[in-house]
């Protein structure tokens, strides 16, 4: 048995109804939001005002929860890091610069830098292996460098690891 909604005017199934208007659920989603765009201040506080009111009630729930999510959240993350691990360098060397306000922030290919840097590391000047494989930023982003292909060179892990925040002079030469 199909319901008709009042707003959009379209036949759909209960299950698609919020339990006492006949407004079908996508219709009540667009009318709140809306009212939110238009009622901004208003909302904002009374948020506020209920977030007062239940700060002890709120920080409590967090707490007893935290502990079901970190974990769960934990495994998901080491998995997605393991079988991602382009989109997880690239995301964490851009949020570094955006943390440092960098003032160029390019989206850093690491295969590109293999091939430029011809499978060598910067620092040690050892062939690399691409499961050993890192990039490190010649200036560091820490002292303001950038994150662009210029300021990027090719480094086991364990080089980029020992050499840490510091400039190391042999990758002088790359500027």
């Amino acid at each position: 048995m199909e319901k008709v909604c009042k707003q959009c005017g379209v036949l759909k199934l209960p299950t698609e109804f919020t339990q006492r208007l006949n407004v079908c659920k996508a219709c009540k989603k667009l009318y709140l939001a809306q009212y939110r765009i238009d009622h901004k201040e208003q909302c904002s506080a009374n948020e506020a005002a209920w977030y007062k009111t239940h700060k002890a009630h709120v920080i409590a729930r967090v707490k007893k929860n935290k502990h079901k999510y970190s974990a769960k959240e934990k495994l998901w993350k080491v998995g997605y890091r393991k079988t991602h691990l382009k989109e997880h360098a690239q995301y964490e060397a851009t949020r570094r610069a955006r943390k440092n306000a960098s003032s160029v922030i390019e989206k850093i290919d690491r295969d590109v830098i293999y091939k430029r840097d011809r499978g060598i590391c910067q620092i040690c000047h050892i062939k690399v292996k691409r499961e050993e494989m890192s990039t490190d930023h010649v200036i560091p982003l820490a002292e303001g460098g950038e994150h662009s292909y210029r300021n990027i060179v090719l480094t086991h892990t364990l080089c980029n690891i020992r050499k840490g925040k510091r400039r190391v002079i042999q990758q002088m030469r790359l500027m």
